[in-house]
């Protein structure tokens, strides 16, 4: 009795090659991504120059709101709605070489890192931008900046860390998400070109 098999040719197996149109379609789709991630690192750290700017924008009104009060005294119920109005913790302005603590909660906490906006170049924001993503919860920041409208030599306020990180993580998605959507849009627009103009005409 003959083995069954024995003379039969083994299937042969052809290996799957991705086509020239669909090898370019990856690359396109690898470059745009490449591309994005090269505008999105100075995007973020504009996003967070940004929104530090709006915090001191937030405190000043604040802290303009605190110097009218009669001789400077605020009631303690209103000068915690304007620390949460500012969503900081403390406000220090100084002008005519004096720093005075404006606004500031009963216990002030342990700051953690400061940041100056004033002197800081681009590769020093860009690597703090980063630096959030990066930071552990709880962390206390105190930042200086230049006042609006002159009103002193700077700035400073005393904010947690955490609503600045979750903004810019959220800043962060939305940049993915549109990378994403633009990287697979092109790619698609790439791959129909070469099949109209070069793929088409060569299998004719």
């Amino acid at each position: 009795m003959e083995q069954g098999g024995a003379g039969a040719a083994s299937p042969r197996v052809v290996p799957v090659r991705a086509g020239l149109s669909t090898k370019l379609l990856l690359l396109t789709a690898l470059f745009v991504m490449l591309a994005e991630v090269l505008i999105f690192v100075p995007s973020i750290a504009n996003y967070r120059v940004n929104w530090l700017m709006g915090r001191l924008e937030a405190a000043q009104i604040a802290s303009l709101a605190a110097e009218a009060a009669p001789d400077g005294i605020l009631p303690q119920m209103l000068r915690d709605e304007l620390l949460k109005t500012a969503s900081v913790r403390g406000v220090a302005l100084k002008r005519n070489d004096q720093r005075v603590l404006i606004l500031s909660e009963e216990m002030p906490p342990q700051i953690d890192e400061h940041f100056d906006l004033r002197f800081d170049g681009p590769l020093k924001k860009t690597l703090d931008a980063l630096r959030v993503f990066l930071a552990a919860d709880g962390k206390v920041i105190r930042v200086v900046g230049e006042p609006g409208m002159h009103a002193g030599d700077f700035i400073e306020i005393i904010m947690p860390q955490a609503p600045l990180k979750a903004a810019m993580v959220t800043f962060a998605l939305n940049i993915l998400g549109l990378s994403v959507v633009i990287s697979l849009v092109t790619a698609a627009l790439v791959y129909l070109a070469l099949n109209w103009l070069l793929v088409r005409p060569m299998r004719r």
